[in-house]
């Protein structure tokens, strides 16, 4: 503990009206000056001297040379050696000399314990020890839980066992998260009234919870990054535990800092944020740790799954694809998620051809990529239902053996529902019966009646396009309408006729793609 930090904490307990510090030296001991001191001797390193100068003359001091002297005094009289200017030293305010230098020994007996445990968690790291387990024992000594979380709500260590009775907190802690509420009363407190960690960790009530707290921040390169909390149903938690949060924190930032820094920690934190609402973390937990982690998303999204369409491992998604989507799309969310990369993008950049999008396409085919763009939505808690919609317009795309290299859910979502339904449905039997027909007559005459109705129909009934596409004469199409009309009795002018053959054809071209 240096002179400052002494200082600090001895003015929790007792006034310092006035003090100096010429080099703040660390202290590990304390001694009393009571006597003269005749034989004139250096001040040992590292020692902090204290008087009472009601009881002590200046001769307790003229054997000390003051270079190096670390002096604190109660009573109505200065020192002359203060007078020195290479000399620490501090005035308390007058009070009984004998709990004074109790306090005093009791400070530096807590400095050397935090620096203990400081130590024991640097070694139990190093030795890849994991953190909760140093967690559960200090817990044990306490007889209470503690949690290290990240600015959005995740867990990044908790103490085993749990010692609480909530319930909530309970099943939170075993899927990795802080409960919802508690996340939502710590953005209050802090909004309202600030966490500060100069007068150490301080008691808190979450009333919604009927837990008390103590809490100290993380900070790394002065961004916060966290927290450690001690939580109990109890107000009654040890002094000493006061020292040792911050301790935790401290080692928690060093060691954070050795292998990342600031700004890929923030990155961290986004990666971890989005990761887990794509694995299907409840919605309230997702929209809790969306608004406390303040990642902000567009007001109207869609998400966009980007894949190779041969694969080239994570350094490939790593060092070429992500920095090729940031350049494209700067401003966007971006997560490496089951070898894909997902993209949070504004909905007027994801559904129309702004030129982001064109220079995408462009990637797309010199890279050979395949991306997938789900439907509009608002609710950023809902991220992994449209991350879903945009990954299976990848996988339909290929499947369907569709031409291009962007493809969006809305084009292909028939065919989506058509995947969802069961086996035992029979999906041929959806199909309008004309199709059997014409497929049978085929089959005995060698005609193209069939292909001729699906071109005509995925053509919009629109007979010159449709004999465009089928390489036939305007005469020969309209034989081949006829014929059809004249086999199965359809009619085309009719608009529920219209419909009945366009899902049927879909049906058919899926059955035809479909790996069941």
């Amino acid at each position: 503990m240096n002179f400052a930090d002494f200082l600090s904490r001895l003015s929790e307990d007792y006034p310092v009206p006035d003090s100096y510090i010429a080099e703040n030296t660390e202290i590990f001991h304390v001694q009393e000056l009571s006597g003269p001191r005749p034989e004139p001797k250096a001040p040992v390193q590292n020692v902090l001297y204290f008087a009472d100068t009601d009881t002590c003359d200046e001769a307790a001091f003229s054997g000390l040379s003051e270079n190096g002297l670390n002096l604190v005094w109660t009573g109505g009289r200065k020192p002359s050696v203060c007078q020195n200017a290479f000399v620490n030293w501090a005035q308390i305010e007058t009070g009984e000399p004998g709990p004074i230098l109790q306090c005093i020994r009791d400070i530096l007996v807590e400095s050397c314990q935090a620096q203990a445990l400081y130590i024991s968690l640097l070694q139990a790291l190093l030795s890849g020890q994991n953190i909760s387990n140093v967690l559960s024992d200090i817990a044990e000594k306490a007889e209470s839980t503690l949690v290290i979380i990240d600015m959005s709500g995740k867990l990044l260590a908790n103490s085993v066992p749990v010692r609480l009775q909530n319930s909530l907190w309970l099943e939170s802690v075993e899927q990795g998260f802080c409960p919802p509420d508690f996340i939502e009363h710590i953005r209050d407190i802090r909004r309202s009234s600030g966490f500060s960690n100069q007068q150490g960790p301080q008691i808190h009530r979450c009333e919604d919870e009927a837990l008390y707290y103590l809490l100290s921040r993380i900070i790394v390169d002065n961004t916060l990054f966290g927290y450690v909390f001690m939580i109990q149903e109890s107000p009654n938690f040890a002094p000493q535990y006061r020292k040792f949060l911050p301790l935790i924190g401290r080692i928690v930032a060093d060691s954070a800092l050795r292998s990342q820094d600031s700004l890929t920690l923030r990155s961290r934190l986004q990666d971890n944020t989005l990761t887990d609402i794509l694995d299907g973390i409840p919605a309230e937990q997702a929209g809790a740790r969306i608004h406390t982690s303040g990642i902000h998303f567009p007001d109207h999204m869609c998400v966009m799954v980007v894949r190779p369409l041969y694969y080239h491992g994570k350094t490939y998604l790593k060092s070429t694809l992500l920095p090729m989507l940031t350049r494209i799309f700067p401003t966007s969310l971006y997560v490496l998620y089951h070898h894909n990369a997902v993209v949070v993008l504004p909905q007027d950049t994801a559904l129309t051809l702004t030129e982001e999008l064109s220079r995408f396409q462009e990637s797309c085919g010199r890279e050979r990529l395949l991306a997938g763009i789900s439907n509009p939505f608002t609710n950023p808690a809902r991220l992994r239902e449209y991350y879903l919609q945009a990954a299976k317009a990848c996988s339909l795309s290929q499947q369907m053996d569709v031409k291009g290299y962007i493809h969006y859910y809305k084009d292909l979502a028939f065919y989506d529902m058509m995947e969802r339904l069961s086996r035992e449905q029979r999906l041929p039997q959806f199909c309008h019966p004309a199709l059997a027909v014409l497929r049978e007559y085929d089959q005995q005459k060698g005609t193209r009646l069939y292909d001729t109705l699906r071109a005509y129909t995925m053509c919009g009934f629109n007979q010159n396009i449709a004999s465009e596409q089928l390489f036939l004469h305007r005469n020969t199409m309209n034989y081949r309408r006829q014929k059809i009309e004249d086999l199965t009795g359809l009619n085309f002018e009719n608009p529920d006729t219209r419909f009945l053959l366009q899902y049927s054809f879909l049906i058919d071209h899926y059955l035809e793609h479909s790996l069941v």
